[in-house]
C-alpha cells in the first residue's frame, strides 16, 4: 500500500453500471480531474456471460491540457449519436474502452466489493478462535484455496463485528484482465464495502454538530440503502426496499418514511441524497412533504470541482458518482483516522504488489556492509558538524548571558524605583489621611442636593460620638429623602415628618451619615495618569519578549504573589475568638459579571476591559491599577464603573492593602445597584482582615436581603470558613 498517493482512481460496480472517478489531491486541496461510466447489458454477478452496453456519459477530463473546447463545450448538450460518433471505431470491449480513457499509472485504484458476497458474524464475536471458526464455516475449500476471500473487523453501530468477503471480485478481474492486455502495471490501493465507503466518507466531508440526527440516503442502481448519524458517529443502518428500477419521488418518499418507522426511529434533524435517482426535484418534493426536516443533496465542500463550457459540473450531477468518489477519497486520506483500515484485497496481490522483494541472501549481506560503513561515515561527519554547531552556539550563549545580565540590572533598578513609587504614595496616603474632609462633605451634599430641586437643609451638627454628621432639612417631594440619603455615605434616616407651608405640603427629615474621607490616592494616580499618558502607556505596554502571564477573559482569578496565614487571633468582645486575616479567594463562579450590552457596543471599552482583567492577575503591582484608573477617567458615564472599582478592591484586599481597598470600594456602597451586595461582601472580607467587628453585621445583612444570589453562597461559604478559621 503506497502512503500518501497524489493522484486516485475510484471505481465502483452497482448492478449494471460501472462508474471511474479520477482525483488529485495537491497538499490540502482535491481536484476531480474526470469522470466516466457504462451501462452494462447484464450483471458480472447474475449471468454465465456479459456484454457490455455503450457508454452512458462521456469522459470529462477537467486538466486543462486535455480540454478540447470545441468538442467538450457544455455537460451533457451534446446528443446521443453525436457522441457516440465522437467513439473509436474498433472491435474493443466496451469496458476496455473505458478504462483507456484513464492514466491509471499515474496513481492508484480504489474499488468496491460485491454487497451479497459479504457475510457478517454476530456482533461482539471478534475474538482470534471466533474468527478462524467462522471463516471454516462459511468458507468452502474451493473459496480458501482461490485466495479470493478476505476478512476484516469492522466497528459499527457502536459495535465490533466480524465481516467475511467471500469473493470473487468480477471488477478486479476486469481491471487486471486489462493491465495483460494493454501491458501496463496497476496498482491497487484498497477494495472496501458500499457500507464503509460511505459513512467514511459523510463522516470525513460532513461537520456534523453535536446533538444533530443525519440521515443519509443513497439511492444506487441497486445498492440502496440509510444511514443514521448522531453526534457524528455512525448508528444504524436500515435497507431501502425499493424494487422499482426508476422509483418515482413519491415512492422513494413513501419508502423511506416507512424504514424509519419499522425501525421506530424518530424523524432526523436532516436528510441528506445520494446516488443515481438523487436530484433537486426529489429534495424540493420531500421537504413539502416533510416540513420539519431539511431534506438536500450531498455536498462535496473538499472537492475543487473543474467546469466545462458554460455549465458546472454541480452536486446533482456528480451524485451518481458519489460511490466512486468516496472510495477515491479513502485511497488519499487511507492515514486519516476517521477512515477504517479495513482492506478486502485478496492477500496474494497486496504481497505481490510490495515493492522489495529479498531474493539473494548475499545480496542483503552486501546491502548490511554497506549501509554499516554508510552509517560509520556519517555518523563520524554528523559528529564532527554537532561539535562545530555545539562551540557556536556557546559563543551565541555567552553573548547572549552577558546581553541579558545587563537588562537583569536595568530591570533591578526599575523594579526598585517601582517600589520607591509605591511608598511614597502609601507615605503620601498616609500623610493626608483625615485632611479635607469638610471640604468632601460639602462636596458630597451639594452633588446630592443639587439632583434634588426643592430640597434644601436647615441645620448641620457634628454628632457627639464617632465621626459623623447629622443634618436635618426639607423637601417638597418624598421620594427625594431617599435619594439624598443614598448619595451620603453610610446614611442612616432618622425622622420625617410632614407639615404645609403656604398651602402646599413639605416633609421635613433628618438624616445622619459619615465623614466622608478624601481618596488621596485614587486623586493622585488619576491626575498623573491624566497628565502623563504617555508615560502610563509605556509602563502597561506588553513586552515584546515572551511572558507567561496568565490570560483570563470572562472569571479571572487572584493568583500573583505568596500570601501567608494571618496569626491573628482575637476576641470580639463577646467571648467569640476569631482568627483574623484574608479569607480564600472567592468562588469563580460567584464572581461579579458585565450587564447590559455596553460592550458589546463599545468594542474599544470590551478591549481595554479585557486587558484591565489580565493584569489583575500579573505579579505587576502598579498595571491594573493604571488600567482601572485610565479607564475610570475615560469613560465617566459607563455602567462597569462599579465592577472596575470593584475589581481593583478584590486585587488590593488580596495584597492586604486595606485601607486603599476600601477607599476604591466606598462609592459602590453608595448605590444599591447590581453590583452593591457584591461590594458589600468584599466589605466585610476587608472588615474581617483588618479586625472590624462591622463584618458580622455586613454578613448578616447580606444573608437576609439576598437569600437567592451567588453572594449569598459565597456569603455562607466565607461565615463556614470564619467559624473553622480557614485561611488564605
Amino acid at each position: 500500500m503506497k502512503r500518501k498517493p497524489k493522484e486516485a482512481f475510484g471505481i465502483v460496480q452497482d448492478g449494471l453500471t460501472i462508474r471511474i472517478v479520477h482525483l488529485r489531491k495537491d497538499e490540502s486541496d482535491t481536484y476531480l480531474m474526470g469522470l466516466d461510466g457504462i451501462e452494462l447489458e447484464s450483471d458480472w454477478y447474475k449471468a454465465d456471460q456479459v456484454i457490455a452496453g455503450s457508454p452512458n456519459a462521456d469522459f470529462i477530463p477537467t486538466e486543462i491540457q486535455n480540454l478540447d473546447i470545441n468538442q467538450y463545450d457544455v455537460y451533457e448538450t451534446a446528443t446521443q449519436e453525436e457522441r457516440e460518433s465522437t467513439l473509436p471505431t474498433t472491435n474493443a470491449k466496451p469496458t476496455t474502452v473505458l478504462l483507456s480513457k484513464f492514466n491509471f499509472q499515474n496513481g492508484v485504484i480504489a474499488l468496491n466489493i460485491h454487497e451479497e458476497h459479504i457475510i457478517k458474524d454476530t456482533s461482539g464475536k471478534v475474538d482470534k478462535k471466533d474468527i478462524v471458526k467462522f471463516r471454516k464455516e462459511k468458507l468452502t475449500k474451493l473459496q480458501m484455496k482461490s485466495g479470493e476471500w478476505s476478512s476484516c473487523i469492522v466497528e459499527a453501530a457502536g459495535q465490533k463485528q466480524h465481516w467475511l468477503y467471500t469473493g470473487p471480485n468480477m471488477l478486479l478481474h476486469t481491471l487486471q484482465d486489462y493491465a495483460t492486455e494493454a501491458h501496463t502495471k496497476l496498482y491497487y490501493q484498497l477494495a472496501d464495502a458500499n457500507d464503509l465507503i460511505l459513512t467514511d466518507f459523510f463522516r470525513y466531508t460532513q461537520n456534523i454538530e453535536e446533538g444533530k440526527t443525519v440521515l443519509l440516503v443513497y439511492l444506487g442502481i441497486e445498492y440502496r440503502k440509510m444511514f443514521l448519524f448522531q453526534d457524528g458517529k455512525w448508528i444504524n443502518t436500515f435497507p431501502l426496499q425499493i424494487t422499482q428500477s426508476r422509483p418515482e419521488p413519491e415512492v422513494i418518499n413513501s419508502k423511506i418514511a416507512l424504514a424509519l418507522d419499522s425501525a421506530q426511529i424518530a424523524e432526523p434533524d436532516e436528510i441528506v441524497l445520494t446516488g443515481d435517482w438523487a436530484s433537486r426535484e426529489l429534495c424540493d418534493y420531500m421537504n413539502t412533504q416533510n416540513i420539519s426536516v431539511q431534506v438536500k443533496l450531498l455536498h462535496f465542500p473538499n472537492l475543487t470541482i473543474a467546469h466545462t463550457g458554460d455549465n458546472e459540473l454541480n452536486e446533482e450531477v456528480i451524485s451518481p458518482y458519489a460511490l466512486a468518489i468516496a472510495v477515491a477519497y479513502k485511497a488519499l486520506n487511507y492515514d486519516n483516522p476517521v477512515f477504517s483500515k479495513c482492506n478486502f484485497l485478496p492477500a496474494k496481490l497486496l504481497e505481490e504488489q510490495k515493492e522489495l522483494k529479498v531474493v539473494w541472501h548475499g545480496f542483503i549481506v552486501l546491502t548490511l556492509i554497506f549501509g554499516v560503513v554508510m552509517y560509520s561515515t556519517i555518523h563520524y561527519l554528523t559528529l564532527n558538524r554537532s561539535i562545530s554547531n555545539y562551540k557556536r552556539a556557546n559563543q551565541e550563549m555567552e553573548f547572549t548571558f552577558n546581553r541579558l545580565k545587563a537588562e537583569n540590572a536595568i530591570l533591578e533598578q526599575i523594579r526598585s524605583e517601582i517600589e520607591s513609587y509605591k511608598e511614597n504614595i502609601n507615605r503620601i496616603g498616609t500623610i493626608l489621611q483625615g485632611k479635607n474632609r469638610w471640604t468632601e462633605m460639602f462636596n458630597v451634599l451639594n452633588t446630592g442636593f443639587a439632583s434634588q430641586p426643592s430640597s434644601w437643609i436647615s441645620n448641620l451638627k457634628k454628632a457627639d460620638k464617632e465621626d459623623r454628621i447629622v443634618i436635618t432639612g426639607t423637601t417638597t417631594r418624598r421620594e427625594n429623602i431617599a435619594k439624598i440619603a443614598n448619595s451620603l455615605p453610610n446614611s442612616r434616616i432618622s425622622k420625617v415628618t410632614n407639615a404645609d407651608i403656604r398651602k402646599k405640603k413639605v416633609w421635613n427629615f433628618e438624616m445622619d451619615f459619615d465623614l466622608p474621607e478624601v481618596d488621596w490616592v485614587h486623586d493622585i494616580e488619576n491626575e498623573f495618569i491624566q497628565e502623563n499618558p504617555e508615560v502610563v502607556e509605556r509602563i502597561i505596554a506588553k513586552p515584546k519578549s515572551k511572558s507567561k502571564s496568565v490570560r483570563t477573559s470572562v472569571k479571572p482569578v487572584i493568583t500573583n504573589g505568596t500570601l501567608s496565614k494571618a496569626v491573628s487571633t482575637k476576641s470580639n468582645g463577646i467571648g467569640i475568638n476569631y482568627n483574623y486575616g484574608v479569607l480564600p479567594l472567592i468562588n469563580s463562579d460567584y464572581l461579579p459579571q458585565p450587564i447590559g450590552n455596553e460592550l458589546a457596543n463599545n468594542r474599544k471599552l470590551a478591549s481595554e476591559y479585557q486587558n484591565f482583567l489580565s493584569s489583575i492577575n500579573k505579579v505587576n503591582m502598579l498595571e491594573y491599577r493604571f488600567l482601572g484608573q485610565k479607564i475610570l477617567a475615560k469613560y465617566e458615564d459607563s455602567s462597569i464603573l462599579p465592577l472596575i472599582r470593584w475589581w481593583i478592591a478584590y486585587r488590593l484586599y488580596c495584597d492586604k492593602d486595606y485601607r486603599t481597598a476600601s477607599m476604591y470600594l466606598e462609592p459602590n456602597l453608595r448605590t444599591r445597584d447590581y453590583y452593591y451586595p457584591y461590594s458589600v461582601l468584599l466589605q466585610a472580607r476587608i472588615d474581617f482582615a483588618s479586625e472590624n467587628d462591622r463584618f458580622q453585621q455586613l454578613y448578616d445583612s447580606i444573608i437576609s436581603q439576598y437569600p437567592d444570589s451567588d453572594v449569598y453562597k459565597q456569603a455562607s461559604i466565607d461565615l463556614k470558613y470564619i467559624r473553622e478559621g480557614v485561611l488564605r
